[in-house]
């Protein structure tokens, strides 16, 4: 492992993205800029106090080696922490590939008019060939003010973007922009891209904590502890929803930590600690059938991939991804001058990357289908919800694969398939003291999966910094807003559960009880009888902060309404149906507020969309002549009710 590392100041950040203005724009106006003013001047704070500890022992101790200064990120109770890069044919593993143009999808996903930003401990070189337009110019657009490049970064940049001059090294997402900055200021460049649409950005670096000889380089008590550089990150996603910044677990898996929270686990620290962001672990390719694109064995774990889980339980890392014996983009430092440079690397800094470059395929493609971009929470519900579930070491979430590994292909059926009546993919805010309900139906023994994503107020129990001095495997929840979900049968009443790791069990691994630690929450049922139950959405105690907005996906089931200010069947008539060139919708009053109506084919993709503002009439009238002979869904809201129904267009 190399260690070298990193720091934070607030700088003016150049952009260069390729979403469109209006995207942009969409983005940025759903933010309240009083908050991000307010964000800005904590971030600043926190980070002027860390700068100055740095300088006052590199001042007092006449430090002058650069490597040494470019390192030293913070010192906390005069403990030196320092930061490093973690590196010890990706698209397979996570079915990217099936994205892209050629992919059995047909949905020619490539990254066009997307960006994805890179932080790293050097920039991408910029003109390499693999990131090189087809004027000469590059795709890869400096965001900060060096020009010092690096491999690392490049290697990074390729695995996410190359185009594939070299078809070996082919990035996820090849048509993608990338946006380079160094890792000196990264919290408050982050923060400044997010301000102006960024969705995604890539952090392959992190806190070492173990020195060469395989000991522990920081006190026990600060590994797998929520400290404030987990906060501050989580707040910064909180008031910044739609960016999902996705970072390595680390490379720290065969080092044992003597005081961990369990023998063999508990080795994050950081960030990699915090609840809103996407931690990727390291896994291994498994063997596919050529022709069927089927697992023909088992994904594995790589053993230098670091585990959690966290000292209050949570599934840390997230997800995995592959980042082993990775062929990629590399800048050479011998031969500055060479635009061709490869190499093969193996680490989290690898596996973050794919996962970072699939995740804006899948904005690309809800963009394209629906016009909006999916905010973090959803993102990464919809990563988590599909993810391939290895069954060892254990079926369900586990500290070493997270959640399990990204499967972009399902995650793409989602999305193309979330407006008919088989899944629930939406979004709602639950009030203090309320509940959210969904009548499902299963008409025969079916796979049933149900999960909830939310972004987390920041803090260890509470919405305030935790600081920087932590007790020893504290097991204190760092959740904040405590949201619970459960499916129960409506003939029997028998509840089923969500997963949570087991912190007494050896090895640890998951069962199925109330979870109380993490902001997921995920239910899977094999084989549920055929019969009609119910989905409630609720939370414990009160929360904090306002009302709490979740994500919500449901897959493997029949059919569904939601019982939360749902407009009754029998207060609303759709005629003609079957219809020919217009379709009336009348309800029993007036509709509230804005009205809109939206058809969307069985592929899922909008084909119509009308909206009335009066509230004064009862009746809304579409003109239907356009589509061709099918069957559609329908989509009906006011803004507080909402209606799906099926139509058939002669």
């Amino acid at each position: 492992m190399k260690k070298i590392i990193y720091s934070i100041l607030f700088l003016t950040t150049c952009f260069g993205y390729s979403q469109t203005e209006n995207d942009r724009e969409k983005i940025k106006s759903s933010y309240n800029q009083k908050n991000v003013e307010s964000l800005k001047k904590e971030v600043f704070k926190y980070s002027k106090e860390r700068k100055k500890r740095v300088n006052n022992l590199i001042a007092k101790n006449n430090i002058t080696d650069q490597d040494f200064i470019n390192s030293l990120y913070d010192v906390i109770d005069n403990n030196l922490i320092f930061r490093a890069t973690e590196n010890v044919n990706a698209s397979l593993l996570t079915r990217t590939l099936e994205l892209n143009t050629g992919g059995s999808l047909g949905l020619n996903l490539n990254g066009e008019e997307h960006s994805v930003g890179v932080w790293d401990e050097k920039r991408v070189m910029v003109n390499h060939d693999e990131f090189k337009l087809v004027d000469q110019d590059s795709k890869v657009t400096i965001g900060d003010s060096g020009n010092s490049f690096g491999g690392h970064g490049t290697h990074v940049a390729g695995t996410i973007g190359a185009y594939g001059i070299n078809p070996s090294a082919k990035g996820m997402a090849p048509e993608v922009e990338i946006l380079t900055y160094d890792w000196q200021d990264d919290i408050a460049e982050v923060l400044a891209a997010a301000n102006e649409g960024l969705l995604i950005s890539n952090h392959s670096y992190g806190i070492p904590i173990f020195n060469n000889q395989g000991n522990l380089a920081l006190p026990a008590a600060y590994v797998g502890a929520y400290m404030n550089d987990a906060y501050y990150w989580d707040y910064l996603v909180h008031q910044l929803d739609y960016i999902l910044p996705v970072m390595s677990a680390g490379n720290e898996g065969v080092p044992n930590n003597s005081q961990a929270i369990a023998p063999g686990y508990d080795k994050l620290f950081g960030n990699k600690v915090s609840k809103n962001l996407l931690i990727v672990a390291n896994s291994f390719k498994p063997y596919f059938d050529e022709d069927t694109n089927e697992r023909l064995t088992e994904a594995t774990i790589n053993p230098s991939s670091s585990e959690g889980p966290t000292d209050d339980g949570r599934v840390k890392p997230d997800i995995a991804g592959m980042g082993s014996n990775l062929e990629s983009s590399y800048y050479f430092v011998g031969s500055p001058s060479a635009t061709d440079g490869y190499a093969t690397l193996t680490g989290t800094s690898m596996s973050t990357p794919n996962v970072a470059g699939s995740l804006i395929l899948l904005q690309q493609y809800n963009n394209e289908l629906y016009s909006e971009h999916l905010k973090s929470f959803e993102l990464k519900n919809l990563a988590i919800h599909t993810v391939y579930d290895p069954q060892s070491p254990s079926i369900g979430p586990d500290p070493k694969f997270g959640w399990g590994v990204l499967d972009a292909y399902e995650s793409a059926l989602v999305i193309q398939n979330k407006n008919n009546s088989e899944i629930i993919f939406e979004s709602h805010e639950l009030s203090d003291g309320q509940t959210i309900s969904y009548d499902i139906t299963v008409s025969e023994d079916s796979s049933v999966k149900a999960s909830i994503v939310w972004n987390d107020i920041a803090g260890k129990g509470t919405a305030s910094s935790p600081g920087n001095s932590p007790t020893l495997n504290d097991p204190t929840p760092a959740l904040v807003n405590d949201l619970d979900m459960r499916i129960i049968n409506n003939d029997t009443d028998e509840e089923y559960m969500p997963w949570v790791l087991d912190m007494s069990s050896t090895p640890i691994a998951a069962i199925k009880a109330d979870n109380n630690v993490d902001n997921v929450e995920k239910i899977e049922v094999n084989n549920l009888p055929a019969g009609n139950y119910t989905i409630e959405i609720s939370h414990k105690g009160s929360l904090v902060a306002g009302d709490q907005e979740f994500s919500l996906i449901v897959t493997g089931i029949d059919s569904f309404l939601s019982t939360e200010n749902i407009i009754s069947q029998n207060e609303i008539k759709i005629w003609p149906n079957p219809v020919k060139n217009y379709l009336n919708i009348t309800g029993a009053e007036a509709f509230e507020g804005q009205a809109e109506v939206k058809v969307y084919d069985l592929s899922g993709r909008l084909v119509l969309s009308s909206t009335k503002n009066s509230t004064s009439q009862n009746t809304i009238q579409m003109n239907t002549s356009s589509l061709s002979t099918g069957t559609y869904l329908v989509k009906i809201t006011d803004g507080k009710t909402s209606l799906n129904k099926k139509i058939i267009k002669e």
